[in-house]
């Protein structure tokens, strides 16, 4: 049995920016300089979002600690 494994990996879906809040589900997300980074604001629920360790995350206004769940 052959041990290697081969997979598809859609590199651009994964790692694109995010195309509906994940709050409300609007589409109307605005991106925002956040410095180092680009944070996300829903213009619909004023929710705002950034990516961390691979996944988006909520955080607070202008801050860069996620909010806790």
């Amino acid at each position: 049995m052959d041990p290697s494994h081969l997979a598809e990996l859609d590199f651009g879906t994964a790692f694109a920016a995010p195309t509906d809040c994940p709050d409300c589900g609007s589409s109307r997300l605005t991106a925002q300089d956040a410095g180092d980074r680009t944070d996300f604001s829903c213009d619909d629920c004023r929710a705002e979002w950034a990516f961390r360790l691979g996944r988006i995350v909520r955080v607070t206004a202008g801050h860069a600690v996620p909010e806790p769940r």
